[in-house]
């Protein structure tokens, strides 16, 4: 045999060599891996099928005349809009969520991915709910004081009771206090009424348009409770 045909031979022989140990390996690791558990297949095909149920709903083409609220629709609706995938129709969810509701087409292009080019794509497709303007109900927190709603418009709000003396008021004898008890009277004016009656005693009610601080509107408002002794 020659050398040439000694050398052919050697090669063939690694090569056969080199294949069985490639089989022994990919036979062995198949062997060490285990077979899938039998409880796992039920869940894999549940999967599976809502899969493809899924791909089916994006897929299927807008009917004529069909619109889709951005405001509403889920992320597999609003894929099936022109020109908008899966990443698109999850942010514009993921925006309505996080930034609030789409009040006309044009805030869609707040939308990372969506241009003036798309939204003209999209725009025949849409149909945007209206949004309430209305603020939130605000919750009184406990301890805070209650305020009372608004007075309807074209009728004068009530006014709060004032406690008034009974019988009249004589203004020549009540203390500061008493006067105090009086609607538009505070401890400045009562001493004031005081000091007046010092220097001279008042003849008549109107003898309190004297005093500073009482001006026609207040002396019409305390003229039904005050006297005049004499």
């Amino acid at each position: 045999m020659s050398d040439v045909e000694t050398r052919s031979l050697g090669r063939v022989a690694l090569l056969l060599l080199a294949a069985s140990v490639v089989r022994l390996g990919l036979a062995s690791r198949h062997a060490e891996a285990p077979p899938p558990a039998p409880e796992i297949l039920p869940t894999l095909l549940a999967a599976s099928r809502e899969r493809a149920v899924e791909e089916k709903a994006r897929s299927r083409p807008l009917e004529p005349g069909e619109r889709l609220d951005p405001n509403r629709a889920t992320a597999v609706e609003l894929d099936r809009l022109p020109g908008v995938g899966p990443a698109i129709a999850e942010a514009l969810v993921r925006s309505r969520d996080e930034e609030g509701p789409f009040r006309e087409a044009g805030d869609l292009l707040r939308v990372r991915g969506v241009g003036p080019a798309l939204l003209e794509r999209m725009r025949p497709h849409l149909e945007l709910s209206p949004v309430g303007l209305s603020a939130p109900r605000r919750s009184i927190p406990a301890g805070s004081a209650f305020r009372a709603p608004p007075a309807t418009p074209g009728r004068a709000p009530a006014a709060a009771p004032h406690p008034r003396p009974t019988p009249a008021l004589d203004l020549n004898r009540a203390d500061t206090l008493s006067l105090q008890a009086l609607p538009g009277v505070g401890p400045a004016l009562a001493r004031r009424i005081v000091a007046a009656r010092e220097e001279a005693p008042f003849r008549s009610v109107e003898d309190l348009l004297k005093v500073r601080g009482i001006g026609p509107a207040t002396l019409a408002r305390l003229r039904p409770l005050v006297a005049v002794s004499r």
